[in-house]
């Protein structure tokens, strides 16, 4: 019998923001600067996982406040959930995983990550119209397959206590 069913790996990275409005990434040894995250670990839910992986790569604890966008790399069979959050806690510490974390003024990130898909992924983090993006492609070279982008209508936007039945 012929699978012809995708097993993607799941990863989550967090674009953090302080009060400044600054932003934090992380140094990869080969993909350069980008917005931190890794994989989700067995048994781990998403929002558990991304904490971790901030913490483990960047010294900082985060706060999930809010979602960005979906990003399907079918060469490496990885889902991406990219999510907004903000630094509640513990500063600085050593990092595992990454070169280094500092934090960037919004205009220095957009020249410091460069690489695909790294950049579509922040650049869709930067706009503050609340969207939520989705992007499929390929990463070997980087081809974009699919890419939508969905604004929430304001009106449409409601507590959750007004949405849950």
């Amino acid at each position: 019998m012929d699978n012809k069913h995708f097993r993607f790996i799941i990863s989550v990275i967090g674009y953090v923001v302080d009060d400044d409005g600054n932003v934090l990434l992380s140094r990869h040894p080969k993909r350069g600067w980008e917005v931190p995250g890794g994989a989700i670990e067995f048994g781990e839910d998403g929002v558990s996982a991304l904490v971790r992986e901030v913490q483990e790569e960047t010294g900082y604890t985060v706060a999930v406040n809010g979602f960005v966008g979906m990003y399907f790399d079918l060469d490496d069979e990885t889902l991406v959930l990219q999510f907004r959050c903000q630094p509640n806690g513990s500063g600085p510490r050593k990092v595992v995983g990454s070169e280094e974390a500092r934090w960037f003024l919004p205009e220095e990130a957009r020249r410091l990550v460069s690489a695909e898909p790294a950049r579509s992924r922040l650049l869709d983090a930067l706009a503050e119209d609340g969207r939520v993006a989705f992007r499929g492609f390929r990463s070997n070279p980087y081809s974009l397959l699919r890419s939508e982008v969905w604004i929430p209508e304001p009106s449409a936007m409601k507590p959750d206590s007004e949405t849950i039945g």
